[in-house]
């Protein structure tokens, strides 16, 4: 019963998140390619944790007549504003040597146009709120995803073993499931935080200041390093008494240009910290690497849409086709349990077959058993979900078996699917079929058949076998 509510809790999320789910993965493949393209060209500087931001600064006086601010970009990109033999620009330089790389240019109209849909699908603040709960709903639709990829195939411990599976979208499902679940998790995690920290939700988590006498502490830029730098506000003046503004990764210090004296800190609170963290890991602009497993997941995320889709349409429709079928009419009933939907081709073609002969019957989900007043016999045709397990249309066959009695003498057959690659082969059609041997007024149409791998001949045999027995 429970992991049918997490297969139908999983679902119902897949439903719900579907359409901005795919909104967020097309513009997100778009700002994956954008960061990784960005970082491969020339102004992303790889080693700034090695350049201190004293030889930067050294090096710019050499190339600028006036230097007003320098910023570090989350690309790690070294930008500069100021003022040139050309007058005043802002310009990408090498932190090394203080020279120009290029000008900075301003984004095209596209890449705003995707980055204002991806943030807040252009709604502003409501956009905002919208898609931070998108971002906890996926979340939550990867937890659920995984409690049932661990269930389908055994336990944590078996994560990386070959599949059984045969069927293209349900394989490619689970299998992309399990190598990337965690970035998509991560991914979520980090959306979420970041919607909730631009709602302000966290601004009572104050900086911690203190403020120094002149000479009571000393800055050394030495010790500063690029990678740990977001900006500097250069001073107004030539003046001693004027100050630098450093805003680092951890902390804001103010100190005087004259000699270095610290005069104020502002230690950044957690939040903000966290915050930092969920930006690196949520858009991979300073890490190469990150960018192409976030584009890889964005691209996996469309997959999971359409392979998902595929998978429960299979047997979705099913619940739309036959339920306006007056079952307390039908005297022979085929009964199915069908996780992915083969075994429920199956029993269409089995009911085809029969209404050929002229043998009236009709078909409905193990879940919809029910109290059939004319019926005479029962055709189960069921697969095993993971390790033995009911499908999710069949795991509350047992509790409506032992709720709604038949009062007449039932007739049965149980028809198995599953791959004798599981130990558990075609368990629950074992199961289902110990249940009715037990019943006195239930008796044996057909002894209970196993089919390997959905294995076409099998099938035929044992339907022209059954058919035979109708027409006796």
């Amino acid at each position: 019963m429970i992991k049918g509510i997490w297969r139908s809790t999983h679902f119902l999320l897949a439903v719900s998140v579907s359409i901005f789910l795919i909104i967020a993965s097309v513009t997100g493949t778009f700002l994956g390619i954008e960061a990784i393209i960005d970082q491969s060209q020339k102004e992303a500087i790889s080693d700034l944790d090695k350049i201190s931001l004293k030889k930067t600064m050294d090096s710019l006086q050499n190339n600028f007549l006036e230097v007003y601010e320098i910023s570090v970009t989350e690309k790690n990109q070294v930008l500069v504003q100021g003022i040139t033999s050309k007058g005043f620009e802002t310009v990408f330089v090498n932190p090394n040597t203080g020279k120009k790389l290029d000008i900075v240019k301003p984004k095209t109209r596209l890449s705003n146009f995707m980055k204002n849909l991806h943030r807040s699908l252009f709604l502003k603040k409501t956009g905002r709120i919208l898609m931070g709960f998108i971002s906890f709903l996926t979340a939550m639709l990867v937890i659920t995803g995984f409690l049932l990829l661990i269930n389908r195939i055994g336990g944590v411990n078996k994560i990386f073993r070959p599949l059984k599976e045969k069927q293209f979208f349900r394989k490619s499902h689970i299998e992309l499931g399990r190598l990337f679940v965690i970035p998509i998790f991560f991914i979520a995690i980090s959306g979420f935080y970041l919607t909730t920290s631009r709602l302000d939700i966290f601004n009572s988590n104050k900086s911690t200041h203190y403020d120094y006498e002149a000479g009571e502490k000393y800055v050394d830029l030495d010790k500063f390093y690029l990678d740990k730098v977001k900006n500097v506000i250069y001073p107004f003046s030539s003046s001693e008494n004027d100050t630098y503004k450093i805003q680092l990764s951890n902390r804001s210090i103010t100190f005087q240009q004259g000699d270095n004296s610290l005069l104020s800190e502002n230690i950044h609170p957690t939040p903000f910290l966290i915050r930092a963290w969920a930006y690196w890991i949520h858009t991979g602009e300073s890490n190469i690497l990150i960018a192409v497993l976030l584009t890889l997941t964005s691209l996996t995320l469309i997959f999971f849409i359409i392979s998902g889709l595929f998978i429960s349409s299979k047997t979705s429709w099913a619940l739309f086709k036959f339920s306006n079928i007056d079952f307390n009419e039908a005297k022979i009933i085929i009964l199915y349990g069908s996780e992915t939907g083969n075994t429920f081709q199956f029993a269409k073609k089995l009911l085809k077959r029969l209404h050929q002969d002229g043998i009236k019957a009709t078909i409905c989900s193990l879940n919809k058993y029910n109290f059939f007043p004319k019926a005479q016999v029962f055709i189960f045709m069921t697969s095993t979900y993971g390790e033995g397990d009911a499908p999710s249309n069949a795991d509350q066959f047992a509790y409506k078996f032992k709720k709604y009695k038949q009062l007449k003498t039932i007739e049965y057959t149980v028809l198995g699917f599953g791959s004798k690659s599981y130990p558990k082969f075609c368990s629950f059609a074992e199961d289902i079929n110990s249940l009715l041997s037990q019943e006195d007024n239930y008796s044996e149409l057909y002894p209970f058949f196993k089919i390997n791998n959905q294995d076409a001949n099998e099938y035929l045999s044992w339907e022209k076998k059954l058919i035979s027995r109708f027409n006796s």
